[in-house]
């Protein structure tokens, strides 16, 4: 199951945010279960339990009785946030992020993950890449 949409929110007065409706149809995100996370440069990359599993698996091989695997791992899982979706399919995102309520975020599907930017990041990012600012 794969997300392809570009998708505009803004956090609440309480720093959450709204997953857009079709995430939950073509992703393996659903309300009331849990969203993984892990921070890139400007943004987080985010997709369900299943899949950073095996990225968590891909990128750090081998058996977790394997002391440089197993620091590998938490080092990487050091970073790393879950986040429990509410039925209403809103994520506490400030408690992540740390940016005010009121933030504008444009959730990006990448395919087996999507990625959460602030609105403001994805648009310097764009102009430094030369592109346009369309969403």
């Amino acid at each position: 199951i794969m997300y392809f949409e570009t998708h505009s929110v803004t956090s609440d007065r309480q720093g959450r945010i709204n997953f857009p409706r079709n995430l939950f149809r073509d992703s393996g995100i659903s309300r009331g279960g849990t969203v993984c996370m892990y921070p890139m440069e400007g943004y987080w990359m985010a997709c369900d339990i299943q899949r950073f599993q095996q990225i968590l698996e891909s990128e750090y091989p081998g058996s977790s009785l394997d002391p440089v695997v197993r620091d590998s791992r938490r080092e990487f899982m050091l970073d790393a946030k879950s986040l429990h979706i509410d039925p209403q399919g809103r994520v506490p995102f400030q408690a992540v992020d740390g940016r005010k309520p009121g933030t504008e975020y444009l959730i990006i599907g990448t395919g087996l993950e999507f990625e959460i930017w602030p609105k403001s990041v994805w648009l310097e990012h764009t102009q430094d890449l030369g592109g346009n600012d369309d969403e």
